[in-house]
C-alpha cells in the first residue's frame, strides 16, 4: 500500500483503486522524484493528470505545494482521491476534476490556469499517444515558464518522445517505470539519463 513519504502527512497510507486498471507509483520512485525536485515543490501550483489515487499531488501538497488540481476520468478514482485528501487533511488545497485528461487540460488553459509542476502518469499504453497533444497545451501556457513536467512511462521498450518543444533535462529508470523531467527549452541543456 502506498504511503505519503514526507511532509505534513508523512507515513499516512493511501487508498488505491482495486484491480489492475491502475498502477500506483512505487514509494521508491516517488521518493526519488521528490528528491530530484527538492525545494522546487514549495508554494507551487500542481496539476496531477491521470491522477489515479492522487498520490503524486498529495505528496506535493504534504511537502508544501500551495494547491493541486487532480484530473482523472474514472469516477472511482475521483472518489479515492477525495478519500485520500480527507485522510491526509489536505482537502482544502485540492480540487478534483473527473474528466478526460486532454479535455481537462484544454479547459484549465482556457480558464487562464497555469501550473508550476505537472505530473503526467497515464496508463502506459496511452502515454505515447497523449504526450504530444499534452505537450502542445503545456507550451501554450498551461506550464509556467519555469515550470516542470514529470512523466512516467513504461521502461520496457521506451523511446524518447519525438517532436516535443519541451526539453528533457533528466531521465531515471525505476524498475518498470521510466520517469522523465521536462521544462520549457529556454537554453541549451544536456539530456541526463540516470
Amino acid at each position: 500500500m502506498p504511503r505519503v513519504v514526507a511532509g505534513t502527512a508523512r507515513g499516512i497510507p493511501l487508498k488505491t483503486l482495486a484491480g489492475e486498471a491502475t498502477r500506483p507509483t512505487s514509494d521508491r520512485a516517488k521518493e526519488a522524484v521528490f528528491s530530484s525536485l527538492g525545494q522546487r515543490v514549495l508554494d507551487t501550483e500542481v496539476l496531477d493528470l491521470c491522477a489515479g489515487s492522487g498520490q503524486l499531488g498529495i505528496e506535493a501538497l504534504s511537502r508544501g505545494a500551495a494547491s493541486a488540481v487532480f484530473v482523472d476520468q474514472s469516477r472511482a478514482a475521483c472518489g479515492v482521491i477525495r478519500e485520500n485528501l480527507a485522510k491526509t487533511a489536505l482537502s482544502a488545497a485540492g480540487e478534483i476534476r473527473c474528466q478526460e485528461v486532454l479535455g481537462a487540460a484544454r479547459s484549465l488553459l482556457a480558464a487562464g490556469r497555469t501550473f508550476d509542476l505537472i505530473f503526467f502518469d497515464p496508463p502506459y499504453a496511452a502515454a505515447e499517444k497523449l504526450l504530444p497533444s499534452l505537450a502542445q497545451l503545456l507550451e501554450e501556457g498551461l506550464l509556467n515558464r519555469d515550470g516542470i513536467l514529470v512523466t512516467e512511462q513504461a521502461s520496457r521498450g521506451f523511446s524518447p518522445p519525438q517532436g516535443l518543444k519541451l526539453q528533457c533535462f533528466k531521465r531515471c529508470q525505476y524498475g518498470a517505470a521510466m520517469v522523465s523531467f521536462y521544462n520549457k527549452a529556454t537554453a541549451e541543456k544536456e539530456d541526463l539519463t540516470y
